[in-house]
């Protein structure tokens, strides 16, 4: 994490998980933003295409 992770996490924690990949010379972020409830946690942001075959229909339903 870029600005540290605290020790323990805490219910109404929100974290943000950014890996950064690159691809023909690109970068590339990917950001999940993560509430800490007290049952476990809850993803924030809409959900992201992750596999190949996922990112690659998504791209095909909105042309440039």
């Amino acid at each position: 994490m870029a600005e540290g992770a605290p020790k323990v996490f805490r219910k109404s924690n929100i974290i943000c998980y950014e890996p950064l990949f690159s691809a023909g010379g690109e970068g590339f972020f990917v950001e999940d933003t993560v509430l800490i409830t007290a049952e476990g946690h809850e993803i924030l942001n809409p959900a992201l295409p992750y596999a190949p075959q996922d990112i690659e229909k998504s791209m095909g339903q909105n042309p440039p």
